[in-house]
Order: structure tokens, then C-alpha cells, then sequence
């Protein structure tokens, strides 16, 4: 595997851009390379950018341990932001990049983040 060093303000860079998309810094670098190589290569017809988002191996997480966490915690957590990994909080907070930021600090890949409604609340469905 290869390394890549980057300056602090690229990395800094990163590291928002990756916390305002919700996703693992690792998935944003990988994307930005696949979307470089396509770029390089001249391929821009849509089955080509197709095939390299998502490959034929994609797993589908089950996360039905998140969702018996979240309704035996929803109390306890109403309000808050959640990163849970099976049935594990990893991390909590009001801020949900910062919730982010610790599951990523704990190596957490693909965690589930979500803002814990409270029970007797209806959902959020847009204006």
C-alpha cells in the first residue's frame, strides 16, 4: 500500500470537506483518485463513472443493530447526534461533525450517523 504525505492545509481541507459530506476522509481521497484516473484516461461516458462508483463486490451493511440501539436509547439521546457502529455508540454529540470526526479518530469506516428524534415527536418531512 502506498502512503501519500500531505502539507497541513491540504490535509485540513480534506478533513472539512470529508466531515461536510458525512463521510470517512479515506472514502473522499478514493473518490477524488477514481474520479482523477477516469479524467486521465479520457473515460467520461457514464457507464465508465458507473462501474467505478459502484462496483459489482459493494457490500450492503446491515444495520439492524443500529436500529435496536436507537430504539432502546432514544430517550437518552433525543436531540443529539449518534455514531453507532453494530450495536456500539462510538460517538455523541449536539455538533455532527465533531461526532463524525471521533468515529473517525476511533477507525470506524462506515458508521451509521443520525440525529436521535424523540419518541414522541413526528418525523421531519420538509417545508
Amino acid at each position: 500500500m502506498t502512503q501519500i504525505a500531505l502539507d497541513e492545509k491540504r490535509e485540513a481541507t480534506l478533513q472539512r470537506m470529508a466531515q461536510q459530506r458525512q463521510v470517512p476522509l479515506a472514502h473522499l481521497i478514493e473518490q477524488a483518485i477514481d474520479d482523477f484516473i477516469i479524467r486521465a484516461e479520457g473515460k467520461r461516458a457514464p457507464e465508465d463513472m458507473a462501474s467505478k462508483k459502484q462496483p459489482a463486490t459493494t457490500k450492503v451493511i446491515d444495520r439492524d443493530q443500529e436500529l435496536d440501539w436507537l430504539a432502546k436509547h432514544r430517550d437518552e439521546f433525543a436531540g443529539q447526534w449518534v455514531a453507532l457502529d453494530g450495536g456500539r455508540l462510538v460517538s455523541h454529540g449536539a455538533i455532527v461533525r465533531d461526532v463524525v470526526a471521533e468515529a473517525e479518530r476511533q477507525g470506524v469506516r462506515f458508521p451509521l450517523v443520525v440525529q436521535v428524534e424523540p419518541a414522541d415527536e413526528l418525523p421531519f418531512a420538509g417545508w
